[in-house]
């Protein structure tokens, strides 16, 4: 147990300096969103294009891991929606945005740095966790959101128009194009694919981007969890029967359903079944916050799972390092 601590203790303290920072006031008005639009669209991208491009194509082409990571995404997801809508009585909005918060581990911002420090073997296996997820959860709760919404707005134009209020028909642009114009300003999706590029082709980097894409790269990691921290600082932690029973959710159900699919999928060695676990039980990511934010649903009791799963983490994510021999 003392090797497992020595990977996440000092990560962690990471986290925790961010937290009294903020909880202190060391931090000026403003610095968390500065730390995360930092890391968004510079560090995180440094840092993925070089987890990418520096790896062998073969190295990302484990279609075991990838299925047996989308199948308990898919199924974390179709289970979780389930259960808000039957019996916590939620609107199909709110279970969407359950479904997603409980589906979707901090891959980015915790995930990546964990596997480096845990071996670049596990590297690979963490950024096809963050694409798919990406691809996957992300895109699959957009949609959902997408739908609902237009839906409700088809109604308002109808009765708009039954009361002779509205002439016409209201302009929509198709719910691909709007997916994929959110995936096409995404840096992460962009470094991704020129990442993928110079894999493919085995491209040689410039030696000018190379040391510039490793130090800014390599800031990525503790600005990360700094901002994790200090993200949680600035949040009061209270906790009801809905946003327990999504912490819950998130670090024992999700990894126990992705241990099940990755142990029964063949053609899959123990690492990978290790990393897909931890990842798996990784506290949520604060993209459900922001995307439950854009689509005018009440984000109140996400936000506190986001924060209280974080300040759990330090012991879930241990433990199951511990217990899936990954150190």
């Amino acid at each position: 147990m003392l090797t497992v601590l020595e990977v996440t203790l000092p990560l962690f303290g990471l986290v925790f300096c961010g937290f009294f920072g903020q909880r202190l006031r060391l931090l000026p008005e403003g610095s968390v969103d500065a730390l995360n639009r930092f890391l968004f669209y510079f560090a995180l991208p440094a840092m993925l294009f070089r987890a990418i491009a520096f790896q062998p194509l073969s190295a990302f082409t484990q279609w075991s891991f990838l299925a047996a990571w989308v199948i308990s995404a898919l199924a974390c997801f179709t289970l979780a929606y389930a259960f808000a809508t039957r019996y916590l009585q939620k609107a199909p909005m709110a279970a969407t945005l359950t479904a997603m918060n409980v589906t979707h581990p901090n891959v980015g911002y915790m995930g990546l740095p964990l596997a480096l420090e845990l071996g670049r073997d596990f590297v690979p296996l963490m950024v096809i966790a963050i694409l798919s997820d990406l691809f996957v959860v992300v895109v699959l709760s957009i949609v959902l959101l997408e739908i609902r919404t237009r839906s409700a707005d088809a109604q308002i134009f109808s009765e708009a128009q039954g009361f002779g209020l509205y002439r016409g028909r209201p302009a929509m642009r198709s719910i691909t194009f709007t997916v994929l114009q959110g995936l096409s300003r995404s840096p992460l999706v962009i470094v991704s694919l020129l990442g993928l590029i110079v894999s493919v082709l085995a491209l040689p980097v410039p030696p000018l981007l190379d040391h510039f894409s490793r130090l800014l790269g390599a800031a990525a990691a503790p600005v990360a969890l700094f901002a994790i921290g200090a993200s949680i600082g600035r949040s009061a932690l209270r906790l009801n029967r809905f946003s327990a029973s999504m912490v819950g959710w998130k670090l024992l159900v999700h990894p126990l359903i992705a241990a099940g699919v990755l142990l029964c999928m063949p053609n899959i060695d123990s690492k990978a079944v290790a990393l897909g676990i931890m990842a798996a039980a990784l506290p949520s990511a604060s993209n459900t916050f922001i995307i439950g934010n854009r689509y005018g649903v009440d984000t109140s009791a996400v936000a506190q799972s986001i924060v209280a799963g974080s300040m759990l983490a330090v012991l879930s994510v241990s433990a199951v390092i511990g217990l899936t021999g990954l150190r």
